[in-house]
């Protein structure tokens, strides 16, 4: 499937969707004999992909073995041409210098070309063309290498592959075999070489039912021969490949990597769909490879036959195919919905002189949090020791912003406070370091530790419960240096456990 607007090729630039598949499949009622094929209608001047101005026509062999055509939308509704074209099997089209042009094998088994205005769905197509080229065994592919001309591919009457070039909707060539053995209709998508030329690889079913390749390394201004078949291993495939460009890497060059879906014989119902990456040459002419096939879960896909044909959307690829029951139906990659983000500690310090005080004197702590989703607690917690291990500060349930006084009385020259915001989005946390001025240290021989756990009834009091450690040579002076450092709180007396939970 070739997509040209203006002299524009269209190459959407996308990741591999090889990571967090999520994919899901809608099925019309409108009956399709052959698999889709598309041809994306782009405005002089696109401002965006996929825009609403964009037309996607979808193109098949209807019920009555004529041509069809559907304007790609949610209603899924189809629309029959009021000058019919009788058609083999399936099409491919493109939107080509102003005009839709369908490719397809008529009832002769020969190449056909129709065309019509583009933007125009519901017009007949002028009367097609037969090129006298022939027979076709597979749909034809359309493909272009400098958005001037277009090539058309085939699989021939020696079930080789064909190819053949049109300068015009009145001049072309004619076909040449390009002695690959194929069994289905093949998939041809641009690629960069390894000089940095544009050049094709085509995708196919090939003589013992594995994904092959053969490939084209163009310079425009010389022609140079196609490869010969390459199998790619993998599975035996029951369904002809459809192919997608991809880039190497984010922002790299496009035409880099490839994406090729296909069926296989797998007995899996849903799970018949695997697709292969090929990572192109980069800017240096290194790596060429094929990945292994991977599979795709989608449930209720319910494939048949040949895909149709792949695009991307604003969302991800997009595969139009035919399904168990001949009906149109699609299936759309959708990128994972990104984990919530986290709470936003936007401030978290110490007053006065960012902490550092003499022993004894308050430090107050302020903090602002922003995007805890409900319900938000927050919490901070006060450590010393080597790695700050041991607690000696608590509290919770605490407001999104505010600030709360507490007075540094060990000996240990640094105390470490640890804000924690935790909602339903998640949890973020976020240190800060208060110091002890050297006139203000003092040692504590033989000194113990213990727990109380404050609490006020003040409606003002932040926070109106916490916990504490204080070192002390017994613990009615712990207790006293607690209530003098605390005016207004009641001190009660707990062990650790009860430090670390006493306010919860």
């Amino acid at each position: 499937m070739g997509v040209v607007q203006n002299g524009m090729m269209l190459v959407v630039v996308l990741s591999s969707v090889a990571v967090a598949q999520t994919w899901t499949a809608t099925h019309s009622t409108v009956t399709v004999e052959s698999a889709p094929s598309v041809a994306i209608e782009i405005p002089t001047s696109p401002a965006s992909i996929l825009e609403p101005s964009w037309m996607i026509e979808v193109l098949y062999r209807g019920a009555n073995q004529h041509l069809w055509d559907m304007v790609d939308t949610d209603l899924l509704t189809a629309g029959d041409y009021s000058n019919p074209v009788t058609l083999m099997n399936g099409t491919d089209s493109l939107a080509w210098k102003g005009k839709v042009v369908v490719f397809y094998a008529g009832t002769n088994g020969h190449l056909f070309i129709a065309s019509k205005d583009q933007f125009q769905p519901l017009q007949a197509f002028n009367q097609p063309v037969d090129t006298g080229y022939g027979p076709l065994l597979s749909s034809p592919v359309v493909a272009t290498l400098d958005n001037k001309e277009v090539d058309v591919f085939y699989r021939g009457g020696n079930s080789h592959l064909w190819q053949m070039h049109f300068k015009d909707l009145t001049h072309w060539s004619a076909p040449e075999d390009l002695n690959a053995t194929i069994q289905s209709r093949p998939s041809v998508i641009t690629m960069r070489d390894q000089v940095n030329k544009t050049g094709y690889q085509a995708l196919y079913i090939g003589p013992n039912g594995h994904l092959w390749k053969s490939y084209y390394p163009s310079d425009l201004k010389k022609r140079i021969w196609w490869s010969g078949g390459e199998d790619l291993g993998g599975e035996v495939l029951t369904g002809g490949p459809i192919s997608i460009n991809l880039p190497t890497a984010a922002g790299g060059p496009t035409d880099r990597g490839i994406e090729t879906f296909y069926l296989t014989d797998s007995t899996k119902g849903t799970d018949r769909l695997r697709f292969s990456t090929w990572v192109g040459y980069d800017d240096k002419g290194q790596t060429d490879s094929w990945s292994a096939p991977q599979a795709v879960t989608i449930p209720g896909a319910n494939f048949t036959g040949d895909l149709g044909a792949a695009i991307f959307n604003v969302t991800g690829p997009l595969i139009y195919y035919r399904d168990g029951v001949s009906h149109f139906a699609k299936a759309m990659w959708h990128a994972p919905t990104p984990p919530p983000r986290p709470p936003q500690i936007t401030t978290f310090s110490a007053a006065p002189d960012n902490g550092y005080v003499n022993k004894g004197t308050p430090v107050t702590l302020s903090w602002t949090v922003s995007g805890c989703s409900a319900p938000c607690s927050v919490a901070i917690q006060g450590f010393i020791g080597i790695g700050f291990m041991q607690p000696i500060y608590n509290a919770g349930n605490l407001g999104v912003s505010g600030s709360v006084k507490t007075t540094p009385s060990q000996t240990t020259t640094n105390t470490q406070y640890v804000l924690t915001a935790k909602g339903e989005n998640g949890t973020s946390t976020k240190k800060l370091l208060t110091t002890l001025a050297p006139s203000g240290t003092s040692a504590c021989s033989s000194c113990s530790t213990y727990y109380f756990k404050l609490t006020s009834d003040s409606p003002t009091a932040a926070p109106a419960c916490f916990t504490q450690a204080m070192p002390a040579a017994n613990e009615p002076a712990a207790q006293q240096l607690v209530t003098t450092e605390n005016p207004g709180y009641t001190v009660t007396s707990t062990d650790y456990n009860g430090f670390l939970n006493g306010c919860n």
